[in-house]
């Protein structure tokens, strides 16, 4: 959202759609409080806008490489995280390496793909844990 809560014409014209559209809009409002939230309860004073335009510098890169035999490498990783990076994800607990790289290799026919994909790490808490400790699990469930 461009600034919260900003109303601007809807030009859709089906039901569905407009509905649609409003459930995202008030989907991303809610994300964006929960955010700022989270930020200002963990001493980040700053708001959406501007914790949007530093993490803008990290991306998720595709890089598409032809091979001799015919075949095409394809390596999603993210970029190098920068200082400020590491904070503002530090802040709300979001994890160090948010996709993990991933090779794809296409070969020539089309007709098979091979993905490389490094083992999963075990997360230090289950979400079930993460839920409780926030208070989204009843009493009776967290024994």
């Amino acid at each position: 959202m461009k600034s919260p809560p900003a109303e601007r014409p809807i030009f859709h014209h089906l039901e569905h759609r407009v509905e649609a559209h409003i459930f995202l809009c008030v989907l991303a409002y809610h994300l964006l409080v929960a955010i700022e939230t989270t930020l200002l309860e963990r001493g980040c004073h700053s708001w959406w806008g501007t914790a949007g335009e530093t993490l803008a510098g990290h991306q998720v890169a595709t890089i598409v490489s032809p091979a001799d035999n015919g075949a095409i490498l394809k390596i999603r990783k993210g970029t190098a995280r920068e200082p400020q990076h590491i904070e503002l994800y530090r802040l709300p607990e979001v994890p160090a390496e948010i996709i993990p790289p991933q090779k794809n290799w296409i070969l020539p026919q089309g007709l098979h793909m091979v993905t490389e994909k490094p083992a999963r790490r075990r997360k230090t808490r289950s979400t079930f844990e993460r839920s409780a400790e926030v208070g989204l699990v009843p009493e009776h469930l967290k024994a």
